[in-house]
């Protein structure tokens, strides 16, 4: 069996550090770039299909009894008005197709 001695590891360590530095940074750049892909195709969710979901499980809650009626009815309530809200941001400005069915209806 070949033992290396103190001075020749240290002599490899030395030579091949920049390979092990460069390996490093590549792995932290690769990690990066996978989670800011995958955070970057989550915001294509549909939120209106989130808040649809989160209503039923709330009622589903609530029929159980897990939540109370005032419980329920407040997390309705704030769930009901961000929903308006994402309707109210995503139907504005009108678009092409929108202001054409306009048109031919008048």
């Amino acid at each position: 069996m070949f033992l290396l001695s103190d001075a020749r590891l240290s002599r490899i360590l030395e030579d091949t550090l920049w390979h092990w530095a460069g390996l490093v940074v590549g792995v932290i750049v690769m990690i990066v770039a996978v989670v800011l892909i995958r955070g970057w195709l989550r915001d294509d969710d549909d939120p209106a299909i989130e808040d649809q979901q989160m209503l039923r499980q709330i009622a589903e809650l609530q029929r159980r009894g897990e939540l109370s009626g005032e419980e329920y009815r407040s997390i309705k309530g704030r769930i009901i008005g961000r929903m308006d809200q994402t309707e109210t941001i995503a139907s504005y400005p009108p678009s092409h197709t929108e202001g054409s069915r306009q048109e031919s209806g008048s």
